[in-house]
């Protein structure tokens, strides 16, 4: 702001053009414009959020081993589900370590792969004590997690940068450990419930299917299956007589057919001609041509003569013509 003199009266007037509270003004401005800032890179994004498992069988938490936030989050989950085992990663929650070592606990969870869902948080407090989970290195470890992340920072009307980087943002540590496991208890009863209404459901389906059958059963098309099923099976036996007596006539004509080929093939070979005295006569000189006439034959070529038992070399020495 200014000052300004009146000069008529001497009086001075304090003009403010902004207003902050000492100290702590100071905190808010810096949570804003970090706020502004993640916010405008998609931080923040529920898109991006990943979703928490329904019955995660490690869980790891994040805050100081000497807090009552540990101590309730224990209880409460070992009330809710105790066969879920609990990791605890103790750091310091305020003061200058405590944004280093929240971000290096996040960091070793994710690295380690030990666990199904972390938690962050602690007890409530003034802005000064909760400013270490209003740090930029935090929010960015937050993001970075693979593993999804409860934010639980103080009381429900406290907000801090974690609670919207974070996955979830319970509003007290007993809250996280509510969202964090289901109720045991709860649980059995909810799935007694469902099974009572499968089990209705397939009695039911069950019983509806019986009264379809008997309908069907009563019907004229079933009433004389067994006739009609006799029928049938006596039309088989008739089809396989007659493909039995039709496969008998097929082989028996395909029998006469083979043997009267057989015959035609017995007059057209050459050996058999040699069974009746005849014989091969073949020109040697001739690319071993087969002899039919007279004609076919010079003087001092070299023919050979096959018998039905052998065969004959001989020599060409006087050609006649004539029977």
């Amino acid at each position: 702001g200014y000052f300004s003199l009146y000069e008529k009266d001497g009086q001075y007037q304090l003009y403010a053009s902004e207003i902050l509270l000492d100290g702590i003004g100071e905190l808010y401005k810096a949570y804003e414009q970090l706020k502004l800032k993640l916010e405008n890179e998609g931080m923040f994004d529920i898109s991006k959020k990943t979703p928490l498992p329904f019955l995660p069988s490690n869980i790891g938490i994040v805050t100081s081993p000497t807090g009552a936030a540990i101590r309730d989050i224990i209880s409460i989950i070992k009330r809710r589900f105790n066969s879920t085992n609990i990791l605890l990663y103790p750091v310091q929650v305020q003061g200058d370590k405590a944004p280093f070592e929240i971000s290096e606990a996040i960091r070793f969870l994710n690295q380690n792969n030990i666990v199904d869902l972390i938690i962050i948080g602690r007890g409530g407090g003034s802005i000064e004590e909760l400013w270490a989970f209003n740090e930029e290195q935090v929010a960015r470890a937050i993001s970075d997690s693979i593993i999804p992340i409860i934010s639980a920072v103080g009381h429900e009307t406290d907000f801090t940068i974690s609670d919207f980087a974070a996955d979830f943002r319970a509003a007290t540590p007993s809250s996280a450990a509510e969202i964090a496991v289901p109720d045991k208890i709860e649980l059995a009863k909810h799935i007694d419930q469902i099974k009572y209404r499968l089990n209705s459901a397939i009695i039911k389906m069950i019983q509806s299917k019986k009264i379809y059958i008997q309908a069907v059963s009563r019907d004229e098309v079933f009433s004389n299956i067994e006739k009609k099923i006799l029928n049938y099976s006596q039309s088989v036996d008739i089809l396989d007589r007659y493909l039995q007596m039709n496969m008998v006539s097929i082989l028996n004509n395909n029998k006469y057919l083979l043997e009267n080929y057989v015959s035609k093939l017995d007059l057209l070979n050459p050996a058999a001609s040699l069974l009746r005295g005849y014989a091969l006569v073949i020109n040697k000189q001739k690319n071993n041509m087969l002899i039919t006439s007279i004609n076919d034959l010079e003087k001092d070529d070299i023919i050979n003569i096959k018998f039905k038992d052998g065969s004959v070399e001989a020599t060409i020495l006087n050609i006649k013509e004539g029977i």
